[in-house]
């Protein structure tokens, strides 16, 4: 019962966030994003997931706090064991400090929870991203060897290029390679 409450305050809240910040994104980017031919899962992927992603890890970072708090309130009214319940038998018990050290057992258990919840996010992230950021690299790489080796075949072959008469073509060659740059 205690998981299913967090849980249903914790999707309320991602929810509205998820709501509200879908709401605020500006007409004219969906039209944007539209008008250069995608879908609906091109506009979900390209313009609402980048723009509703911030507010929607701020609401998750926010609704840890409240599970925390609705985790100590259901534990203190709902149940007979936890560290709400567990604090609020040392405050009858006027045991003050065993009180205050199950108040900074809940605070850490808040700490780690948002420790936990930023190393899965920047590891997801990190995960996601690095195939494709190395398959961007290794293109790169591929387009700046063509360059380099087409700037050496000008350098050392300029007398050749100018007896037959291709400089032309060797320079649109080289503008090609300029422009996928």
């Amino acid at each position: 019962s205690k998981i299913a409450l967090m849980g249903l305050v914790i999707f309320g809240q991602l929810f509205v966030g998820a709501r509200d910040s879908a709401r605020s994104i500006p007409p004219a980017l969906l039209d944007t994003v539209r008008s250069l031919g995608f879908g609906r899962a091109g506009i979900r992927r390209r313009a609402l997931v980048p723009a509703t992603l911030p507010a929607l890890l701020s609401s998750l970072r926010i609704s840890l706090g409240t599970a925390i708090a609705v985790l100590f309130l259901s534990e203190t009214f709902a149940s007979m064991d936890g560290l709400g319940w567990y604090i609020m038998d040392a405050w009858s018990r006027v045991d003050y400090p065993d009180m205050y050290a199950a108040i900074m057992a809940v605070y850490n258990l808040g700490i780690l929870m948002v420790f936990l919840l930023g190393s899965a996010l920047y590891i997801g992230w990190v995960v996601l991203f690095l195939k494709r950021r190395r398959e961007l690299d290794y293109k790169r790489f591929q387009q700046s060897a063509a360059n380099q080796s087409n700037v050496v075949q000008l350098v050392t072959g300029m007398q050749e290029i100018k007896l037959n008469g291709c400089e032309k073509q060797k320079r649109w060659e080289w503008e090609r390679i300029q422009i996928k740059l």
